[in-house]
């Protein structure tokens, strides 16, 4: 005979199963907990540590784990992302954003930025207004998404979040698409990317990137391919500096791959022009939960329309002899 107690209709509601999980606390609810709790231990931290900068230090740290917009798409500062040095760096290469055709601002955008390079052509464009992004696409909002691990750093995390840059994570993602007029730029090749970079091969990982993709249609979003015209030559990238192993774990822990780059002088970016053309949006039907073989081929039109892209500009750029190949 079973011992076990039946719990009463009536009170079922009081329990949970060992098997259920509880919902997640949304961000709101989790940064309230979070001052709440910070301002519980400022009298008893300030009690025993009295002096001005241990205080300082106490209240930094409470503002680093209680505002952190990393998941909740950055705080863009129009004056932050306006400063005259950023013009003056775009102006050095020079940096040019094209478009190809009007963006409506009544829809929501995921554009892919391709190659990654170090990232000087996606950072100009969209983290800054070094070359004009708000006079090109009005009432276009970027958010460029990085790594997590940037949004960790004391002191950088503050300002990547007044250039608008966040978590390339989905829940920030989400975030972000809640709202039309916005764009999610993401680098999809990754720091993997940079053990392709050649000076004479355009080489991109995007086989196997799929995940904007999924978001693009879960959302509603469309896909917008971007190429940056000279990001390749840029800096020059030294391969096979660190042993496989010491590349594989230094990426685990970190989020980034180790590589070593040289420039002018060893650190200063060669001055090759940076032109970065947008092309034409690709028209996405919202699925809330899309099929691989849907996934698929949507990846595929994406493919397809960013070789378009590249075969259409590279000879005015100076890259006719320069292939563009998928290598992974």
């Amino acid at each position: 005979m079973s011992t076990q107690t039946e719990i009463p209709e009536e009170d079922k509601h009081r329990y949970v199963s060992p098997g259920v999980s509880l919902p997640k606390l949304s961000l709101t609810a989790r940064s309230f907990l979070r001052v709440i709790s910070c301002a519980a231990l400022y009298f008893p931290v300030t009690y025993y540590f009295p002096a001005w900068y241990h205080k300082t230090i106490f209240l930094y740290i409470c503002w680093y784990f209680c505002y952190d917009t990393a998941k909740t798409g950055g705080r863009a500062s129009p004056w932050v992302r306006q400063w005259t040095i950023f013009r003056r760096i775009a102006g050095y290469f020079p940096a040019l954003l094209e478009k190809t055709c009007d963006l409506d601002p009544n829809e929501k955008y995921v554009l892919g930025c391709h190659p990654h390079g170090i990232c000087i052509g996606a950072a100009l464009n969209f983290a800054t207004e070094a070359t004009g992004f708000s006079q090109i696409f009005p009432d276009i909002k970027p958010h460029l998404v990085t790594l997590s691990g940037n949004h960790r750093m004391p002191g950088a995390r503050e300002l990547l979040r007044y250039f608008g840059t966040s978590d390339a994570s989905p829940e920030n993602i989400d975030y972000i698409l809640q709202n039309r007029g916005n764009m999610v730029i993401i680098v999809v090749g990754g720091t993997k990317e940079t053990f392709f970079m050649d000076h004479k091969a355009v080489n991109l990982v995007l086989n196997k990137r799929k995940g904007f993709v999924r978001m693009a249609i879960k959302h509603g979003a469309h896909l917008v391919p971007c190429f940056t015209f000279g990001e390749t030559f840029v800096y020059k990238v030294h391969h096979d500096v660190f042993p496989g192993w010491f590349s594989r774990w230094f990426k685990r822990i970190s989020g980034h791959t180790p590589k070593v780059f040289s420039g002018l002088y060893g650190f200063i970016p060669f001055k090759t022009p940076l032109n970065i053309v947008v092309g034409r949006p690709i028209s996405v039907v919202q699925d809330s939960n899309p099929s691989r073989e849907k996934i698929d081929a949507l990846h595929a039109v994406y493919v397809e329309q960013l070789r378009d892209l590249y075969d259409k500009h590279k000879e005015r750029f100076g890259m006719e002899n320069i292939p563009l190949t998928l290598v992974d």
